[in-house]
Parts: C-alpha cells; structure tokens; sequence
C-alpha cells in the first residue's frame, strides 16, 4: 500500500554464505541500482536517487545466502519489476519479481444507498436498520444497496483486497461508470458488473451463467485485479499464495470499483438483492439433479511435463457410479477419455492420446474428475470439455490448456564483414509459443535487428534466429535475450566482442621481432639495436600490448599453434620491466604457459594445470571491476585457469613471452582483417523465473525468490 513499507526477500538456493558477494537491486537492468552492497558494505553513490534514503539492505541471514531488500514509504513509482543480483568472480545469478502497489481505495457517499452508513475514514460500510435522510443523486443506488469506490480507471493495472472475514453476505467487485443505479439490475457483465459473491456457504462469479467457486474453508481478505488493457478482472485468495478463484475476461471500458463489504461482522450492502436473486433462482438449480463446473483460469503446462485437468460436481457428491464420463475436444467421439461402467473404454479413445491420457480416480469419491495426461504436447493446447452423464440427465464444462516449453540456450556466432563491421547470429530452438529474441547493451538498451527468423519443427516448437551488426567500436560486450512471455521467462547470453590488440615495439626485447602489423612475435638467436627505453623489457623475452584498459570487460586469442614454451597473460602497466623478477601476481602479473611439456598457472609456486588436450588458442578475460583474469581453451571452450579475484588499481596490458627461440610465432587473432567467421565466448544463463502469477505477490509483499549461482561456462560457438 501507498505510505507503508514493505519487503522483498531473495536468497541462494543451494545455501551458501554471500558475505564476499555483490548482491544489487535494480529495476531496469544493472545501473542505476535501487541498492548495491558489495564489499561488505552499501554502496550509496551507486544509488538511484528515488530511493536514497528510503532503503534497508537486511543481511543479518548473508552468511547463508539470505537478504532482503525494504523500501519504506511505498509510492506509486516503486510499482513493477525488480532484479535481485548475485555475484562472486565471474559467478552470477539474478531473480525477477514484481511489486505491486495497492491502490488506495476509499469509497464515494454521493453514490451509496440511503441503508449503508460508511465510517469516517470511508474504508468500511454497514447496512443500517433504517433508510438516512440523503439526496437522491443521479448517481446513487436506489434500489440495490449498493456503493461505489472513488476511484476511476481508465488504463492500466491496479490491484487493491478487501477485508471479508465473519461477514456472511458480500458481493466485491468492478464495475462500468456508467452502470444503472436506479431500478434493480442483475449484476452481471452484460450489465457492466464483474462481481464474485458469497452467500451463506457458497461462492460464485456472477457470470452468465454463474460460476459456483467451491472452496475447502472461508475467505478472509480477497485481492482484486484489475488489468484494463487486457479487459480482465480476477479474484485471488491472498490466504493460500494469492490463489485465483475467478477471471472475468470481458473488455471493461471505464470501470470503478464495485464494493459491498466491509470487515467486523458488517452486513453485505448487497444482502436484499441477493436475497431475490436467489429466490427466482432457485427453480432452475432443483430442476437439475448435478452441476458440472471446472477452473475458469487455463492450466498451464510445459511441453514434455504432465498436466492434470479436474472438473467436479458443485455438490461434492461421488462420481464413482455416473453413467458415462467422458472429456473430449472439438468432438464427442473420439475422445480423450472415455470411463464408462467403471473402466475406461480404449478404443474410444483418441489415437494421439492413448497411452497418455487417463484418469485419476482416487477423486471421484469427492466428485473430482481429473484427466491426467503425460509428456504435453504442443498439440495438446487448448479446450477440453468435461461431461458427466447419469440416466437421462447430463451436464458439462470446459477447461482450456495452455502448453509452454523453455528453449535452449542461445547459440552465438561472429562474422566479420568486408568492410570490417562485425555481425552476430544469435539462435535458439525449443520454444513455444512463439518467442521473442532481444539483443541488448550492457546498459540495458536494444540493437535493432538486421534480420529476424521464426518457423517452427513438426512438433510445432519454435527456433529463432536473430541478427545484428556491430557499428560502434566502443561496445565490448552485448547480450543476446529470448524471452518466453507466457511463462515469464528468458535465457540470456552474453558475448564479449574480441579487443583489436597489437604489439607495443617500444616494450619489446630485443631478441623479438613483430610481424603482421604488430600482431606476432617470434624470439630470434640474434639481437637487435634498439633504444634502451624505461618501457623495454631487457631480461625477461617479453613484450606488451598497445591497449591499456582501467575498466570493463575485455577478451583477446592468441594463436599458440603447436609452439612450445610461451606464457601469455595480463600485466599491469608499471611492472618492472629491467631484471628477472618473478613474473607472479604479487608483482603484478597473471599470466599462463607453457614450458617445455607442462603447463603452468604462473603462481608463487607454480600451479601445474592438467588439461585434456593442448590448446591451440588460448582465450584471455579481463574483468576490471570483478577482478578477474581467466584462460581458457578455445578450441573446445573449456576453461585452463582462473586467479583469485583481485582488486585492480591502474592501468593493465595484455603481456607475451617467449622462452626458445624458433620460426614458430605467438599470434594475435585478428578480429577485423577482412571476412570470415571466429569464436565468440557466450556465458549462457539459466532460466529467470517471475515470481507466483507471472507477474509477481500482492500488498507490497513478495513471495521469497530462489536463485543459484551459475558458474561462468562458456562454450564455443563453431563457425
């Protein structure tokens, strides 16, 4: 609500400590942030200036992965999705949810029924014994006791509950402006009302025809959602995790809120209505012996799952002895499910759903009658009807199911154009329905497409195809996004765009020799007369890159072919370059090699590395700010070595060395010397789900999000 604070709560699933951890709050990816806390303390210059000063970061769980985020004095602006972002080295992970904001609701005098006596605060209402002395407005309810909310909407989505505890007789809802308050009127939607109701025991939409809800205990507070552009109001439970209990799905035109209820025991402003309503009613229900009723709200299930679709009868009783039962689709016959005498009837069954399709008797006692069908198909989406059939009487209804399936991870690839523009292909297959394919700056803004592809496999799932060309220089790293919006969530890759690095000739000893523009490097016996720079290296074979970086993300290849003893690596620019000092971290360098047969992490003592084969490109990736340097093998994408995070300071280069001399160079892949394709690392991320609902909790309250730290695992992308 408005005015209150509220908490929203994430945490490491398996459970680990994340006091070393970056953990960050952002709305609209990862800058600006709602709240950063990295290195062990809160970050507040990093903070978006909406929410300085209204934030707590609560950590007293850090040490077992466990968080949570409270904004206090909730407005209207803290409504929508927030990310909640894990990070240790170049292992991260993030959940999705949403706030929403309840509107403040109060409720207009001008448009009640002279019976109603609303209280001061105008949030709650009773009926009295007697009729008040107010005037007759065009806009108050004469006949049916009846009152309206201030509030109007005429876009969006809002969402307030209401307090039903003890009252017996209520009815809560939406309704158009324009509704006709004089007279009596059915409050239905072709009338302009969307209502649930509750009348004695019982629970109903009031549809045409109603609804029945049945529910094991009473209500205590409903929430209700209004979505205006989607032209649907839902009904949730918030006792039992915001269960749904109806959608009415109707365009609403201008609506405002419909209220007849009111908490400590106040009776229903609806209660002579209903009372009519029921009796004229009353012939029809006894003139039908059973009613059939299934969920209004589609079951959503994902391709290859199993799904379970349950009608019943609205009077709890057995269905074990029915006559016929039967679910079917377009067509009577053949069915999905055929139960008859006790036994269900296989050769009337439908041939795609034989051995997948059966029933679930265990609840025809109660009077459920659950379909249960294995391994979902997308063929298997859409309406099923549920009919019972005992003697001469039969009755049924409908259930929809929607099926979803989440693709695979995004496959990437580079080309380098002609005129030296790089294009990316970003793909994926295994989707439905149909997905949307993003490609995004690290700053959460999109490149346009160059050209787009959708078709669909003879299971009817789908594979995208996106791609985009590089323009400015400047951008190192993108991401490439498919989103599933009916499931609510994406995979996502991200791509660092190889440094265009060239070889610094006034750091080089003087027993190397560049070739190729600068691009390799061989150690010659011979030695050549060059200027004793401070820059030079003069002991160790070594030379630097030109580029310098202070932050970012930066990767290179160096071709190493089948050369022998070689390191290559990252440095920082003021190493001494005069001596033999040992070339570990502790002196500023990160570097890899080989040496005669083995390879080695250049540590204070050496780490011998087992690798599964020799590499012939060696993949290097500087993240500044994280502090991390990682080599990897780039014909197979397997990970050589990572160094403990550090925390930099200044400028670092890229650094090569050679130990024996030969005709065998070290080379610098070239990343725009004319057409062809190369590899591209891709981080791949698992699955962000959203939280309960597709769109997230009520209240101001979210439901505690799982995330896991997914480890950094590139893998080639095969030109």
């Amino acid at each position: 609500m408005v005015g209150e604070n509220t908490t929203l709560y994430c945490h490491l699933s398996p459970e680990r400590n994340a006091e070393d951890m970056e953990v960050r709050w952002f709305r609209w990816r990862l800058s600006p942030a709602v709240l950063v806390y990295k290195d062990h303390q809160e970050r507040e210059e990093e903070q978006m200036a909406a929410y300085q000063g209204r934030t707590t970061f609560v950590s007293t769980d850090i040490s077992k992965g466990r968080v949570a985020l409270i904004i206090h004095n909730v407005t209207a602006y803290d409504n929508g999705i927030y990310y909640c972002y894990f990070q240790e080295g170049r292992s991260y992970d993030q959940a999705i949810m949403r706030l929403m904001v309840a509107t403040d609701v109060v409720l207009d005098p001008d448009t009640a029924h002279p019976e109603l006596f609303l209280s001061d605060d105008q949030r709650s209402v009773r009926r009295g014994a007697s009729r008040q002395s107010v005037p007759d407005n065009p806009e108050r309810f004469d006949c049916q006791p009846c009152v309206l909310g201030r509030e109007s909407f005429s876009s969006g989505k809002h969402y307030w509950e209401v307090e039903v505890e003890n009252v017996m007789v209520w009815a809560i809802g939406v309704c158009r402006d324009s509704v006709e308050r004089k007279g009596e009127a059915l409050l239905v939607p072709q009338n302009g009302f969307w209502t649930l109701e509750m009348f004695g025991s019982q629970y109903r939409a009031l549809s045409s025809p109603e609804t029945i809800i049945p529910l094991k205990e009473r209500l205590h507070r409903v929430a209700i959602f209004l979505d205006w552009e989607a032209g649907d109001v839902s009904f949730y439970n918030t006792r039992d995790s915001l269960k749904l209990l109806v959608t009415h799905q109707q365009p609403v035109a201008l609506a405002r809120l419909d209220m007849a209820v009111s908490p400590n025991r106040q009776v229903s402003c609806l209660l002579a209505f209903l009372l009519q309503l029921l009796v004229l009613q009353l012939p029809t229900l006894d003139s039908a012996p059973f009613h059939v009723t299934a969920p209004q709200e589609p079951v959503l299930a994902l391709v290859g799952s199993d799904v379970e679709l349950t009608c019943l009868f609205s009077t709890n009783e057995s269905a074990e002895h029915v006559e016929e039962l039967r679910w079917f689709r377009q067509t009577r016959s053949p069915a999905v499910l055929l139960y008859r005498a006790g036994q269900e009837q296989e050769d009337q069954q439908m041939t795609e759903y034989r051995g997948r399709a059966t029933l679930v008797t265990d609840g025809l006692p109660d009077g459920r009658a659950t379909l249960l069908i294995r391994g979902v198909r997308v063929s298997d989406q859409g309406e099923y009807r549920c009919s019972f059939k005992d003697n001469d009487n039969s009755e049924e209804a409908s259930a929809h199911l929607k099926v979803a399936a989440l693709g695979s991870d995004p496959h990437i690839s580079m080309e380098v154009k002609e005129n030296g523009q790089i294009q990316l292909e970003c793909t994926s297959s295994g989707w439905f329905p149909e997905p949307e394919a993003q490609w995004r700056t690290p700053s959460g803004g999109r490149l346009p497409f160059t050209a787009e592809s959708r078709n669909h496999d003879e299971e009817g799932l789908f594979t995208v195809a996106a791609s985009v060309i590089i323009t400015d220089s400047s951008i190192k790293n993108v991401s490439c996004c498919i989103q599933n919006h009916l499931l609510g969530q994406e995979k996502e890759v991200e791509i660092s765009i190889p440094v265009d690095v060239t070889l610094d000739p006034d750091t080089a000893h003087p027993h190397l020799f560049l070739y190729e523009d600068s691009k390799s490097v061989c150690l010659e016996d011979s030695r050549q007369i060059l200027p004793d720079r401070p820059e030079r290296f003069d002991s160790w074979p070594c030379v630097l890159g030109r580029e310098t970086f202070t932050s970012g993300r930066h990767y290179w290849e160096v071709e190493v072919g089948d050369r022998t003893d070689w390191a290559i690596g990252v440095c920082r620019e003021n190493v001494v370059k005069k001596g033999f000092d040992p070339m570990t971290p502790d002196n500023g360098f990160w570097a890899v090699e080989l040496y005669g047969n083995g390879y080695w992490a250049l540590t204070p003592l050496r780490t011998p590395l087992r690798l599964a084969g020799p590499p012939r490109r060696v993949g290097v990736f500087l993240d500044y700010e994280s502090g991390d340097i990682s080599f990897y093998n780039m014909s197979d994408g397997t990970l050589i070595y990572t160094f403990p995070s550090t925390s930099f300071s200044g400028p670092l280069r890229p650094f090569f060395c050679l130990w024996s001399s030969g005709k065998k160079p070290l080379t610098i892949c070239p990343t725009a010397n004319g057409p062809g394709k190369i590899t591209v690392i891709a981080n791949a991320q698992d699955s962000i789900p959203l939280s309960p609902l597709g769109e997230g909790s009520a209240s101001g309250e979210t439901d505690t999000l799982h995330s896991k730290l997914i480890p950094f695992s590139p893998s080639q992308v095969v030109p």
